[in-house]
């Protein structure tokens, strides 16, 4: 606990005191006076004074900010005083703004080569063609006429490559739409339509053709991952199970499959212990790699549940590897973006501080290779929202700047004051949305309130 606590306030301030830092230093640079230098809102816990700037730690951890001379104080600054930012040119001010998303990019860009220089764990198939191996009796590709030996080759005019590729494309698909898929049948190129069924964790669409892994014994556990909802659950090494929710489980690919199939909601799980039954509650995890939910246990060796393998990169090629990585995040976050504003995607596959801090400490527990890549692929997002034309964000004042480019003034303060004000309520609105999905996504607190009142 005190791990991933720990965890998430180096993650959390490194990102915010590096985009303060790049406001910090181009207005420095500019000559405008900063007046003060704050990681977190609200009171001031601690901090020092360094020539004109107040630098301090503050007691809510949301965010932090610079304070700039004359900064939303038009009215009060002296016209003749250089050092205020309203006083400089709209060049000089959309400098200052856009230093703080770009020195996260920076960050992201720093950090993901060490993510491969290190090595991180993931599915060793992701590198494989994405040959079907396994089709689940009535599920969408079986429907379809999808037959194991197919080859993805392509969806929707997009090429698929390997697993990874493939999998990626459906986390983008939305559920209930119908696709055209060509698939390499021997030597013959197929085309199928299929529409997608909604995915069990609430993300992207599902199609229930898999990689298959051999044969499948029975649910025997062997091993408990520590911090895992199994842990928690009270499940131990040496347990059988047997059931989930009522239904008989027989083997481990069975299980999986019933797992998956609940989603992340709560079930119980009957279990055989020497020769004691016991029903245990449990509420599993999404894994994002896996793209499936998991209640982190093992099986018997030769029971490939995981699949993980980590290739290590030469520093070179990790430069290269962390740059590859970062185009493609960059471009599946524009993707996620027009699909929310184009009402493709709902704001529920979103997550905010809850999840945010979850996910760190899993990524921490994970290993550095896991931390380190969170926290750029992280960095990459604040650098991205933050110049989306918002008012309170940066790109909501780079837009009253271009506006003001345009005028040859400045946009009124009642008109920026009345923007703002909306910027605020529609950002506060969507952390209070996100944040309740995320009570109910990793704690299941929506679904335990519904029941108190049934």
């Amino acid at each position: 606990m005190i791990t991933s606590v720990l965890a998430f306030i180096i993650a959390f301030g490194l990102l915010v005191l590096v985009h303060e830092f790049g406001h910090f230093w181009v207005a420095r640079r500019a000559g405008i006076a900063c007046e003060k230098f704050s990681i977190g809102f609200g009171p001031k816990l601690f901090g020092f004074k360094w020539k004109e700037t107040d630098f301090c730690i503050s007691l809510l951890p949301l965010g932090g900010f610079v304070k700039l001379k004359g900064e939303g104080e038009e009215q009060e600054v002296s016209p003749d005083d250089k050092t205020a930012f309203p006083n400089k040119s709209v060049a000089a001010r959309s400098a200052v703004v856009i230093a703080g998303p770009v020195m996260n990019l920076v960050l992201s860009f720093a950090l993901m080569p060490l993510v491969f220089w290190i090595g991180k764990p993931q599915p060793s198939f992701f590198t494989e063609p994405a040959v079907i191996e396994r089709i689940i009796p009535g599920s969408p590709a079986e429907k379809a006429g999808f037959q194991v030996g197919d080859q993805v080759i392509q969806i929707e005019s997009k090429p698929v490559t390997t697993w990874e590729n493939l999998l990626e494309t459906l986390a983008l698909t939305a559920s209930e739409k119908e696709l055209s898929v060509d698939v390499q049948r021997g030597n013959l190129k197929q085309n199928i339509l299929v529409k997608t069924a909604a995915l069990p964790g609430g993300e992207g669409a599902y199609l229930g053709f898999e990689k298959f892994f051999g044969k499948s014994p029975q649910a025997e556990v062997k091993d408990v991952i520590a911090g895992s909802p199994a842990e928690y659950a009270g499940i131990r090494t040496g347990d059988l199970i047997t059931e989930i929710d009522g239904k008989p489980v027989g083997d481990w690919d069975s299980l999986i499959q019933s797992v998956n199939t609940k989603g992340g909601e709560i079930f119980s799980v009957g279990i055989l212990r020497q020769t004691s039954k016991l029903a245990l509650k449990i509420k599993p995890n999404w894994d994002e790699s896996a793209k499936r939910w998991m209640m982190g246990i093992r099986g018997p060796e030769g029971v490939n549940t995981t699949l993980f393998s980590t290739k290590r990169y030469e520093f070179f090629e990790a430069i290269q590897m962390g740059f590859k990585t970062n185009v493609k995040n960059i471009a599946l976050t524009f993707e996620v973006l027009k699909r929310l504003f184009t009402f493709q995607m709902s704001y529920k596959n979103l997550g905010g501080p809850v999840q945010i801090a979850y996910t760190l400490a899993k990524a921490s527990a994970s290993g550095l290779a896991d931390f380190l890549y969170f926290t750029a692929f992280l960095s990459l997002q604040l650098a991205i929202l933050n110049i989306l034309p918002i008012p309170m964000l940066d790109g909501g004042h780079l837009v009253f700047f271009g506006i003001e480019a345009i005028r040859k003034r400045p946009l009124g303060l009642k008109a920026r004051l009345i923007s703002q004000q909306i910027g605020l309520a529609l950002l506060l609105t969507l952390i209070l949305l996100v944040t309740v999905n995320d009570l109910e996504r990793v704690f299941g607190l929506v679904s335990f309130i519904e029941k108190l009142f049934r």
